[in-house]
């Protein structure tokens, strides 16, 4: 059988390829030896048929968000995987660099906070209805805040107002004009130097809490580190011309964003502890993967501890999985992760050690996102090197124990925590799950 992925001239590649394999896979298969195997008895056989059982598991994580220079705000909601919700929290810097109280003929304009856009996730198209709250607490200087934290606000918002996220025509910035009086009072108290340092700031303001959600799924990450980001005073002169002045006051000392997930309600709301397991038999034929939900994929393929090789068997040339995620376009403004990769398991869902990869299982497995063609269609896939997996199980030199399909641990930045994907398994319509085993057998043996 001849595959998209391997051209016809494979044959005589893997050929060459077994005969190579043969000679580095003695020590597992001792009954075999070149001395006995003639090369033109040699042949390729295909193999597509290996049962994977793939089920959707959660593995709840804390992690640290005040590091990162990027916040999120947002939702993703859907009657499979529940809710995501982000909240950014903010504090005020003050700048020692103004001299508003040394100024004279002065006017005040406006008081704007400015976020400048990192990205956008999701549906752009629909309004997105942003909230700005007065934090209660301060934040406290050297503690570390996680995805979990929070601090209290108050119930009211400051401002609220909605939009349409989309970064065009050079606006890369959302901007919300805070209510004139609190802003004139703020200028007033600058003015008269009773605003003068960080810590008479930090009283007048707290902080802020950022909320915001679409009718559609959508996030959105803004930089603070930037000097796109920050409180804005707006001020002019009361000279003939009126002349324009502004004062930035940054955000960067204090921030983090509280990431949570709620599964009630859902398909996957029976998810209660890492033990638990929901079959993609049970949610359509379909399994998720999504960081920022604790949800990942376990792959079990219980055939390769069962399997026994066939007489005719000579050595494996190459082991592929490859991976279909479900529903997704070229447009699509909500991309799968850019790269999977496969970790053993228990029951636990505990990550035991990287999977073994390429034919010499010395790296571990990695597939990037991207799209395939064939004659017929265009397809978006993930494509693992099971190689050395594999070939390990079918020697009997190590067991074939479950996998965790995942995004890298070293790659689960704050954004890439909210990329999801959704995969068929084997039995899906479109979208399925296969592993490809092609391998050499000797024609002349019985």
């Amino acid at each position: 059988m001849v595959n998209r992925f391997w051209p016809e001239r494979t044959s005589y590649m893997a050929l060459l390829a077994g005969l190579w394999l043969l000679v580095a896979c003695q020590s597992g298969d001792t009954d075999l030896g070149l001395a006995v195997v003639k090369p033109d008895e040699l042949a390729v056989e295909y193999l597509d048929t290996l049962s994977v059982y793939a089920s959707t598991v959660m593995v709840p994580d804390t992690f640290t968000t005040s590091t990162d220079s990027t916040v999120l705000i947002g939702r993703w909601q859907d009657a499979q995987t529940g809710t995501v919700s982000a909240k950014a929290f903010t504090s005020v810097d003050y700048n020692s660099a103004h001299t508003l109280p040394e100024q004279t003929g002065i006017r005040f304009d406006s008081l704007v906070l400015e976020l400048g856009y990192t990205f956008t996730h999701g549906d752009t198209l629909s309004l997105f209805s942003m909230a700005v709250h007065s934090l209660e607490t301060t934040f406290e200087d050297g503690k570390t805040y996680d995805n979990v934290s929070s601090l209290p606000y108050q119930a009211a918002p400051l401002v609220q107002q909605a939009f349409r996220p989309q970064l065009v025509r050079g606006k890369r910035q959302a901007r919300l004009r805070l209510p004139d009086a609190l802003s004139r009072d703020f200028y007033n108290r600058l003015v008269n130097k009773q605003i003068n340092d960080q810590s008479s700031m930090v009283d007048y303001w707290k902080g802020f809490a950022l909320l915001g959600q679409s009718a559609g799924n959508a996030f959105l990450g803004f930089n603070l580190l930037r000097a796109t980001s920050g409180l804005r005073l707006y001020y002019h002169g009361n000279d003939l011309n009126q002349t324009r002045y502004e004062l930035r006051f940054p955000m960067e000392y204090h921030r983090f964003t509280q990431l949570t997930s709620n599964l009630s309600g859902s398909a996957l709301q029976s998810l209660r502890s890492r033990t638990d397991a929901i079959s993609s038999r049970q949610t359509g034929n379909v399994s998720f993967i999504s960081a920022g939900a604790g949800l990942r994929t376990r792959l079990d393929i219980p055939a390769l501890s069962q399997f026994s090789k066939p007489d005719r068997y000579v050595a494996l040339n190459r082991a592929e999985l490859v991976v279909q995620p479900v529903g997704v376009l070229r447009n699509d403004n909500a991309l799968p992760p850019i790269r999977l990769t496969l970790y053993e398991t228990n029951n636990r869902q505990e990550l035991l050690a990287s999977v073994p990869g390429g034919a010499s299982g010395s790296s571990a497995v990695l597939a990037t996102y991207g799209w395939y063609y064939n004659d017929l269609e265009q397809r978006d896939q993930y494509a693992f090197d099971l190689t050395g997996y594999v070939n390990n199980a079918l020697l009997r030199q190590a067991p074939a124990r479950a996998l965790l399909l995942m995004e890298p641990v070293e790659q689960l930045s704050l954004t890439n925590r909210i990329r999801r994907v959704t995969i068929g398994d084997q039995r899906h319509a479109t979208d399925k799950l296969r592993l490809r085993l092609l391998y050499t057998v000797n024609q002349g043996r019985q």
